[in-house]
């Protein structure tokens, strides 16, 4: 059975959800109606109700949806000061985010944390109004760039690279073995 890709519900599922469940038709027999999944209607039901009365309504539960989807990429990095003080004392002793990361949970069972979380938090425009952290890494950059190369890069990426098109005669011909090659480069780009 091939698997449904997964989509969230739309501001009209939402209403239609709320005036169903006012009606007090099951879980079952809404999820049938919608075409969703039970699980989808049980979840959008638990997260999206209102936090006092236990009530869901279609317009709240959108803005309550869009707010959490708005903020799911805003998480907070290092959250116990446990781990935010044991980062900033090693990265001080002259450690890297890989180093900490490492060691981590070793020195404190149970807890765990990726380099790419202390890089981000020392890059972190709160972070650096409190403490300037980057001067501590061995790369102290004064903003971190993205990975790959930048859109200034013109170098080629394999150095002292020959072209395809100026390989001998011989090879041209293909009749000894290796010389089966292919050219991935578009012929637009010659």
């Amino acid at each position: 059975m091939a698997q449904q890709k997964y989509s969230q519900l739309s501001f009209t599922e939402r209403d239609h959800l709320s005036n169903l469940r006012q009606q007090g038709y099951s879980l079952t027999s809404i999820a049938k109606r919608l075409k969703r999944d039970k699980s989808t209607i049980s979840r959008e039901l638990r997260r999206n109700r209102s936090l006092i009365y236990d009530a869901y309504g279609g317009g709240s539960a959108q803005r309550r949806a869009e707010e959490r989807k708005r903020q799911a990429g805003c998480r907070p990095r290092l959250k116990h000061a446990k781990i935010r003080s044991y980062v900033k004392r090693k990265l001080r002793a002259g450690w890297s985010p890989e180093q900490i990361a490492g060691r981590l949970p070793q020195e404190f069972r149970g807890f765990h944390i990726s380099h790419e979380a202390i890089y981000q938090y020392v890059y972190l425009p709160a972070t650096r109004q409190v403490e300037n952290l980057v001067p501590f890494l061995a790369q102290a950059h004064k903003r971190r760039l993205l990975k790959g190369h930048r859109h200034t890069h013109r170098d080629p990426h394999i150095p002292e690279r020959i072209s395809i098109l100026e390989r001998p005669n011989a090879v041209q011909q293909r009749r000894q073995l290796g010389h089966w090659e292919s050219d991935t480069r578009g012929r637009s780009s010659l």
